[in-house]
């Protein structure tokens, strides 16, 4: 059973509990990312891996199709690796997950010659090592083993989760206030889009129902939030400078609310309807 704590830090992701076995990939596509492009025996490894191994659902591999898409930020990597590092230490591990010997094929996948491993891929081989708390040469079945003795780091959930570092202007407490899509002013007056009878579309163009006549980096159809099978997600509708939700550039990405959405230069918020506890 997964806790609130938990569950959160999976939300801050963008994960839910059913889509959380994407989270062994994570190490794989940011190794893959290593040299600024994922190449297509890096791609065909993962992909296959997912298919054939994880057996992702649709909405985990939503989550992937974002990562090979848009490359993950290095905090990003420490907050996903220590979550999937809570989740196997209650799980009682995965001894058939060997973790960090896909990583290792990714970046041979990469090499030019040989299967041989380049500087990029070595440093991302480092990183992971360093985000799982494991030698680089360690099996999944010893990482495993070492966790029971000691919980995942996931102090950084308390106080960045529901935000990122930051907060849309004039916004106020993001569980407070009528639920919907957020835009602030620093005149402390916000605008709330509600979505009831369609999606709410966000752009420089008139046409949207945000309209954001003023921002410049914005995209004329910039994105939309939307509504589907009672769940809220946030699309990108193919703009030049990206949605980014939580600092991470997304395709496509499910809303639990709090998060902070930046298109262009306008930062939003997601807000949903305060719960009492336990709810």
């Amino acid at each position: 059973m997964i806790d609130v704590e938990l569950r959160s830090a999976l939300h801050a992701l963008g994960i839910d509990e059913g889509s959380r076995d994407v989270l062994a990939l994570l190490p794989l596509v940011w190794v893959a990312w290593a040299d600024g492009v994922i190449q297509p025996a890096e791609h065909a490894l993962i992909s296959t891996t997912a298919r054939d191994r994880l057996r992702l659902s649709a909405d985990a591999t939503r989550v992937l199709d974002n990562w090979l898409a848009h490359p993950p930020s290095e905090a990003y990597l420490d907050r996903g690796c220590a979550v999937l590092l809570e989740l196997d230490r209650r799980a009682g591990g995965r001894a058939d997950m060997s973790l960090p010997d896909l990583c290792r094929a990714v970046a041979e996948a990469a090499g030019s010659f040989f299967g041989r491993v380049n500087a990029p891929e070595r440093e991302a081989l480092a990183t992971v090592a360093v985000a799982l708390a494991v030698d680089p040469g360690t099996g999944w079945k010893q990482v495993s083993a070492a966790l029971h003795s000691r919980p995942a780091d996931m102090e950084w959930l308390d106080d960045e989760h529901t935000n990122a570092g930051t907060r849309a202007p004039g916004a106020g407490p993001i569980a407070e206030g009528v639920p919907g899509l957020v835009m602030g002013s620093d005149s402390g007056e916000e605008r709330v889009c509600v979505l009831d009878t369609g999606p709410i579309r966000v752009g420089r163009g008139r046409e949207n129902t945000l309209h954001l006549v003023h921002d410049g980096q914005a995209s004329r159809a910039h994105c939309e939030v939307f509504r589907f099978d009672g769940r809220t997600f946030v699309k990108d509708l193919g703009s030049l400078n990206g949605t980014l939700v939580h600092g991470e550039r997304i395709v496509e990405r499910e809303l639990f609310g709090g998060e902070m959405i930046l298109v262009g230069e306008t930062l939003l918020c997601w807000r949903t309807p305060r719960r009492e506890p336990g709810v």
